[in-house]
């Protein structure tokens, strides 16, 4: 879904919780160098590179897969090497940094933070936030959605908009204009089999398999608006 509104040049940025870079299967670009350009933000890093402790390089997952299913934990060639020629000159004996995943775990700093900040910075343009499956509990993505959904509110605009099986708290009452509880990979497909684009998004039956389309779906799932009553989606 995210994917096709990227082709059809609806989607400003998607922020990601996810660490198995998904992302890439769709075609987004997923690598270990951040750049302000890509549409796509791990906010957690990604299991798919490993970062060394000491010089704070990347490396690819997969060059040490069969060290790391071996028990071993990898050291970095780069350490290594500058090591071998402080060795040679005589100089002190420094230990080599290791290979650990390169995600962001409780309590560490985001090695990109500084780009994302940049990110965020230049997506304040946004009119539309959508916000799916995540606990909301994490406190920069959390303080990542707030920010985002004050910047929607302070153009008027009521389109801040949750998708989750679970019901989030009252606080969140002020920060979303509707709350849809549901299925968000059902949501996502419906959507896909709705969209039709010209110059800007629109909404159109059109019915799958199981003779559902998106209005349907929001009915059928019980669209709960009764955070901004006096707004309606469709």
């Amino acid at each position: 879904m995210l994917q096709d509104l990227n082709k059809k040049k609806t989607l400003l940025r998607w922020y990601s919780q996810n660490i198995d870079g998904l992302e890439s299967k769709v075609g987004f670009e997923m690598d270990s160098n951040f750049s302000i350009s890509k549409k796509c933000i791990p906010l957690h890093g990604s299991l798919h590179f490993m970062q060394c402790t000491a010089c704070k390089s990347t490396h690819l997952f997969q060059n040490y897969h069969h060290d790391l299913a071996a028990g071993h934990f990898p050291i970095c060639h780069l350490c290594k090497e500058q090591e071998d020629k402080r060795s040679a000159a005589g100089h002190r004996y420094r230990m080599p940094g290791q290979l650990r995943p390169d995600i962001v775990l409780y309590g560490e700093q985001h090695r990109q933070g500084e780009g994302i900040a940049n990110a965020y910075k230049k997506d304040l343009t946004l009119d539309l936030l959508l916000v799916v499956g995540t606990s909301l509990k994490v406190p920069g993505t959390a303080n990542l959605i707030k920010e985002f959904s004050k910047k929607i509110h302070s153009n008027h605009l009521p389109n801040s908009i949750y998708i989750d099986i679970t019901t989030p708290s009252k606080k969140w009452q002020e920060v979303f204009d509707v709350f849809i509880e549901g299925d968000c990979q059902i949501f996502a497909k419906t959507l896909r089999q709705s969209m039709v684009t010209s110059s800007s998004m629109i909404f159109q039956p059109q019915y799958n398999e199981d003779n559902m389309n998106l209005e349907s779906y929001l009915e059928d799932i019980e669209a709960r608006q009764d955070f901004r009553p006096s707004w309606r989606w469709l």
